[in-house]
């Protein structure tokens, strides 16, 4: 087997170290392979026809036949596969940075919200607020005097965030 790993390194163009790496290997490994001290394991051959799949695993194991597949439409197809893979991870991790960013955007805006927005104090009902007496230039002038008989008790403001406030005339 050194001999046809020496074949594949001159036909990929790397030294040990450089195929080592390729393949998420320890050099030592691959200098005891390739030295004789130690067989290639499964893992290690595996490695090997996992990074480079054009690579005949008979040859590699055995010797037998050629180095490289002979025009498979599976490993196209399995290449292929492959690369559509990796260009639809890539797009959903664009997605996920963008979809980070617009919840950190959110969690912002909802705490500049929660900071600016009137808080009720003890003691005080759900929607009033410290400052629930309309003051007579909080008052809408439309050009008319209200009569007693339809005078404005309770004006409702009603925020986009859920909360409101009531002013109450005095």
């Amino acid at each position: 087997m050194v001999d046809r790993l020496e074949l594949l390194l001159q036909a990929k163009n790397l030294n040990s170290s450089q195929l080592a790496d390729e393949i998420d290997v320890q050099r030592s490994i691959m200098s005891h392979v390739m030295n004789g001290r130690n067989k290639a394991s499964l893992d290690f051959v595996l490695r090997i026809l996992k990074r480079f799949n054009d690579i005949n695993p008979d040859w590699l194991l055995f010797g037998k036949g050629s180095m490289t597949r002979e025009n498979n439409l599976f490993s196209q197809e399995q290449s292929e596969a492959n690369n559509s893979l990796k260009q639809e991870n890539q797009e959903l991790k664009q997605q996920n940075e963008q979809l980070q960013q617009t919840l950190q955007k959110l969690q912002q805006d909802k705490e500049q919200l929660q900071n600016s927005s009137p808080q009720v104090t003890p003691g005080q009902s759900e929607g009033q607020t410290e400052n629930n007496d309309a003051k007579e230039e909080d008052t809408p002038g439309y050009g008319y005097r209200a009569t007693n008989s339809k005078a404005i008790q309770t004006i409702v403001a009603l925020y986009s965030d859920g909360t409101f406030r009531e002013y109450q005339k005095s």
